[in-house]
């Protein structure tokens, strides 16, 4: 029985602790995209907590479509996007142009 129960508090810490990194990384961190147009796409967001501490966190966005990767960038304030010239133009303007 307090197998059990501890496998429970730990499943309850555990999820608190993945929701407080995951709303640091999205409110402290800078996200850079690499979209690809004919492979697959990936971000990497950097929280940089003091001059000595630096946090990453990889994540595969596969081969999903320009809204699809628009709505994950919303989530941050501060995007860098690296793709082809046309493609990153239209990132910024559909970016910045909502944001104001």
């Amino acid at each position: 029985m307090f197998n059990i129960i501890k496998k429970k508090i730990d499943s309850y810490v555990t999820d608190i602790f993945k929701r407080e990194i995951a709303n640091l990384f999205k409110k402290d961190g800078d996200v850079y995209l690499d979209h690809h147009l004919k492979s697959e796409s990936w971000a990497v967001i950097k929280l940089d907590k003091d001059e000595h501490t630096c946090y990453l966190k990889f994540v595969d966005l596969g081969k999903q479509d320009l809204k699809t990767i628009m709505e994950f960038l919303h989530q941050f304030e501060r995007p860098h996007i690296d793709s082809a010239p046309h493609v990153e133009q239209y990132f910024k303007n559909l970016f910045y142009n909502e944001n104001i």
